[in-house]
């Protein structure tokens, strides 16, 4: 392909990719929301907040729930949270995660994170955390208890319990899952790329076509003057040329001995990855023109 054509297909190219591909860092990052419910409780003097979070109210009874808790106090005021008896709860722990004391701008936070899983359908309420507040003088220590919150846990069957499962609940139709899960926006997507294919398969069929059109109409001492003076710099160009040239002379010019064994050249440099070793196509060109009389036109 010439120089011409990878140029046009290029151009192309950058004109298309960012419609198919819009670049990702023009958008700004949406910021995230938090959602579910919270509740805060704090002791009289403002020194202790304890916070807790769900991320929802109802789930079924095969899920688990995610309870967080933050606990802030203002020294010299100190503060420890204490769980609760999970075996005497209504809740199953499954996980738990604790990040290190880090100190804020007007005391120190503490986050806490619990996976619990219910034992059966029913409205519960989130377990309650206990929080031991040591005063700064050698006063007693007293306690702050965080606010439960309800949540109603569903059963899997459906409402007239007649031992059939309620899809809605705990259970998702694979069919519908996988159809949620498939990008709307991929058909554009795809529509896009296959634009892209099409346009490039038209420009490189009409650069090729008008290349080939070009190199018909073309004399062979139009060829033969093109290659002597370079401007096929690819060798395998210059040889390509050169073979085509030399199949358009009178048969009996392609049997002499100069002319046989120039094509015999061009054949080995077109077909074969051997060296070829005997002369260079501006050189056989320049030669060629020489034996035809540069003065007229082949």
């Amino acid at each position: 392909m010439t120089r011409t054509a990878w140029s046009i297909l290029l151009l192309v190219l950058l004109g298309v990719f960012p419609l198919v591909f819009p670049l990702g860092c023009a958008r700004p990052a949406a910021e995230p929301v938090r959602i579910g419910i919270d509740s805060q409780a704090s002791d009289p003097t403002g020194t202790v907040v304890v916070r807790t979070h769900i991320d929802r109210d109802k789930i079924g009874v095969a899920d688990r729930l995610w309870v967080r808790v933050e606990l802030e106090w203002t020294p010299p005021t100190t503060a420890e949270l204490v769980e609760p008896d999970w075996e005497s709860s209504a809740w199953t722990l499954i996980e738990m995660q604790r990040l290190p004391a880090e100190q804020t701008q007007t005391g120190f936070q503490a986050a806490y994170a619990y996976l619990l899983e219910p034992f059966l359908p029913g409205d519960y309420e989130t377990p309650v955390f206990v929080v031991e507040i040591y005063p700064e003088s050698a006063g007693e220590k007293y306690q702050l208890e965080s606010v439960a919150m309800e949540v109603n846990v569903r059963s899997a069957l459906d409402a007239q319990d007649a031992g059939t499962l309620d899809m809605r609940v705990g259970f998702v139709d694979p069919l519908e899952m996988q159809a949620d899960s498939e990008p709307r926006s991929n058909l554009g997507l795809w529509a896009g790329i296959g634009g892209v294919l099409a346009m490039v398969f038209v420009v490189l069929w009409q650069v090729t076509r008008t290349d080939r059109a070009e190199q018909g109409n073309e004399s062979v001492y139009a060829q033969l003057r093109r290659v002597a003076q370079a401007e096929d710099s690819d060798s395998l160009d210059g040889y390509d040329t050169l073979y085509r040239a030399f199949t358009r002379l009178d048969p009996r010019l392609q049997q002499t001995s100069e002319i046989k064994g120039m094509i015999d050249v061009c054949e080995r440099a077109r077909f074969s990855a051997d060296e070829v070793g005997v002369g260079d196509p501006q050189t056989m060109a320049r030669h060629t023109l020489e034996l035809l009389g540069a003065g007229g036109e082949a």
